[in-house]
C-alpha cells in the first residue's frame, strides 16, 4: 500500500451523509471536482496514491429528496419548488467503516416547528449524530460544510476544537454547542482531523486545501485550472465573516 506524505493510506473509503432538504452543492462541490476527460487525466497522475471509493449514506436506502418534508410555517412555501433526488449507497446500519466522512448542511437541520425556530431538528440531526459517533473512532478525517458543523457539534466531538459554519446561520449555530470554539471569520478551519467550512462554496476551497495537504500544491493547482476555478487558498481570508465581538 502506498502512503501519502502524512503517512495514511489513500486507498480510502469516503462517505457523504445525505439528509432531507440538504443543499446538494454542499456534496457535489466537495466530492465531484472533475468532468470525465479531466478526471481521467488527473486520476492517472494520482494513480500511485490509490483509489477513493465514495459512498452516499442516509438513514434509509430509499431515494432522498432535497425538498423539505415540512416547510417551517413562519416562512411559508418557497417560490421555487424544484428539487433533486439522490439514491444512497448505504444506510446508517449497513455502511462500512469509512476513512473520510463528509457532513453537508441545509435547511433540513433546523426544527420546522415555529416554537423551535433556529434549534436542531432532532428527526434529522439525531440519527446523523449517532452515525458520526460510531464512525469517528476509526475515521482519518471528518469534513463538514455549511450548517453541517452544527450537526457534528451535537456529538460533542468538536468540544474544545476550533470550527466554523455558514455565516448566514451564525446567530444560531454557535448556540447549539457553546463548548466549540466557533471562528466567525474563516473560510474553513482545521483542528486535528476535523475540517469545517463556512457556506456552500467554501466547501470547495476546503477540499482544495485538503488535496494540497495530501497530494501537494501542483495537483491542487492542476485541478483548479482544469475546472477554471479561482481558488481561495487562505482559510483565514473570509469576505463573508461576521463581527462576533
Amino acid at each position: 500500500m502506498v502512503r501519502s506524505a502524512d503517512g495514511w493510506d489513500v486507498d480510502t473509503m469516503q462517505g457523504a451523509v445525505l439528509l432531507s432538504d440538504t443543499c446538494n452543492l454542499d456534496l457535489s462541490r466537495t466530492t465531484h471536482h472533475l468532468p470525465p476527460p479531466q478526471y481521467c487525466s488527473i486520476s492517472s497522475y494520482c494513480k500511485k496514491y490509490g483509489v477513493v471509493f465514495l459512498s452516499i449514506i442516509s438513514e434509509t436506502k430509499s431515494p432522498v429528496s432535497t425538498f423539505p418534508k415540512k416547510w417551517p410555517e413562519n416562512i411559508g412555501m418557497p417560490a421555487f419548488t424544484t428539487s433533486e433526488t439522490m439514491q444512497p449507497t448505504y444506510d446508517f446500519e449497513t455502511a462500512p467503516q469509512l476513512d473520510v466522512l463528509i457532513i453537508p448542511g441545509g435547511k433540513g437541520v433546523f426544527d420546522p416547528e415555529p416554537a423551535n425556530v433556529g434549534k436542531p431538528n432532532p428527526a434529522v440531526v439525531d440519527p446523523i449524530v449517532k452515525f458520526i459517533m460510531a464512525q469517528y473512532p476509526k475515521l482519518k478525517y471528518l469534513f463538514t460544510v455549511c450548517t453541517g458543523s452544527g450537526i457534528a457539534s451535537q456529538s460533542g466531538l468538536l468540544d474544545g476544537k476550533k470550527a466554523t459554519a455558514f455565516k448566514g446561520a451564525w446567530k444560531v449555530i454557535p448556540l447549539w454547542r457553546p463548548q466549540v470554539q466557533w471562528i466567525p471569520k474563516a473560510r474553513w478551519v482545521v483542528d486535528g482531523n476535523v475540517w469545517t467550512s463556512s457556506g456552500v462554496c467554501s466547501g470547495t476551497d476546503l477540499m482544495f486545501g485538503f488535496v494540497k495537504q495530501i497530494h501537494g500544491e501542483k495537483i491542487a493547482k492542476d485541478i483548479a485550472v482544469w475546472m477554471e476555478y479561482n481558488r481561495h487558498d487562505d482559510p483565514d481570508v473570509d469576505p463573508f465573516g461576521v463581527d462576533d465581538s
